[in-house]
């Protein structure tokens, strides 16, 4: 079986690509994924799976382990489709100053850039942007809608 063959394989049934069926056969993973998606269609699973991860702690640029293990994933699904790139933006809440604020959410971009070129994807394959405030998906006055809004968005380019 050739090596595409098998990463996308396992990255299939890490991401849920699989049916439950496929799921159940641990004895011959690689051999229930008879028919993977490819290499593009595992890396989108891969960020839609993603999005939900890439959250921060208020003033923080540290990605938690759970998101650095799906980035892992995601780094082994572009080694495998070589003519995907991404565009990363971070972003924050609104408390803070906005120089802090632009300066934060680019270290945020910037540690979700590091884990995928740390796991063999090659820096030119991906944008980083820091966008502080500027595009909350939540509403900033409550504690809920701030979490939401400190956070890194990948897009698939």
């Amino acid at each position: 079986m050739k090596l595409n063959t098998l990463v996308i394989a396992t990255l299939a049934l890490t991401f849920g690509a699989c049916s439950s069926a496929e799921k159940k056969e641990t004895a011959e993973p690689v051999a229930a994924a008879q028919a993977p998606q490819s290499a593009s269609d595992i890396a989108r699973q891969a960020l839609a799976d993603l999005a939900k991860e890439l959250r921060f702690e208020t003033n923080r640029d540290t990605l938690n382990p759970v998101a650095k293990n799906k980035l892992e994933a995601l780094a082994q699904a572009m080694k495998a489709a070589p003519d995907l790139k991404l565009s990363i933006d971070g972003h924050t809440d609104s408390t803070g100053a906005e120089a802090l604020n632009k300066s934060l959410s680019s270290r945020r971009a910037r540690a979700v850039s590091a884990v995928l070129t740390q796991n063999g994807v090659a820096a030119d394959r991906i944008a980083i942007s820091g966008h502080a405030d500027s595009s909350p998906v939540a509403d900033n006055t409550t504690a809920q809608g701030r979490a939401a809004n400190r956070r890194a968005e990948i897009k698939m380019n």
